[in-house]
């Protein structure tokens, strides 16, 4: 086995799925946190905790990520949100490491929807963001949402 190989090994036997190869390299996955022992102030990811209650969990700090725009609009007004983040993208948004889905389990809506409708290109569109908060409900991995600071 090569040194390469035993590496890819080791980290799948660690990390599971969260192991991703880009380019040859094996990059381990720093954004899991537990919604029971998660504080103000920890660092997960690229993000850090600005706080914590029963509803959930917020983040701060600015990341950039990559994924398909699309319009939800069966409920009242349209949401704006982003799926099937690319593979850089997921290992800098926080997750629950309870989450199970399946490695594309990404997709989040923005908060700021009047602002993200404005400046998203049209639906099924590959874009690119910048957020500066994120926040996650413990139990709801579906209603995850993002707050859109620019489209690059």
């Amino acid at each position: 086995m090569t040194d390469e190989a035993a590496i890819q090994k080791t980290a799948e036997d660690a990390f599971g799925s969260l192991s991703i190869e880009l380019t040859g390299e094996v990059l381990a996955a720093d954004n899991l946190f537990s919604f029971d022992t998660v504080q103000v102030g920890d660092e997960v990811g690229a993000m850090e905790v600005s706080e914590v209650d029963e509803s959930g969990v917020s983040f701060v700090g600015e990341i950039t990520v990559t994924g398909e725009s699309y319009r939800i609009s069966d409920m009242g007004p349209s949401l704006a949100c982003l799926k099937d983040l690319d593979a850089v993208s997921i290992t800098e948004l926080p997750r629950d490491e309870e989450d199970l889905r399946e490695e594309g389990w990404s997709g989040f809506c923005f908060s700021n929807g009047e602002e993200a409708e404005s400046l998203l290109p049209a639906e099924d569109s590959q874009v690119t963001v910048v957020i500066s908060e994120f926040f996650m409900t413990p139990g709801y991995p579906d209603a995850d949402l993002a707050v859109l600071k620019e489209v690059k």
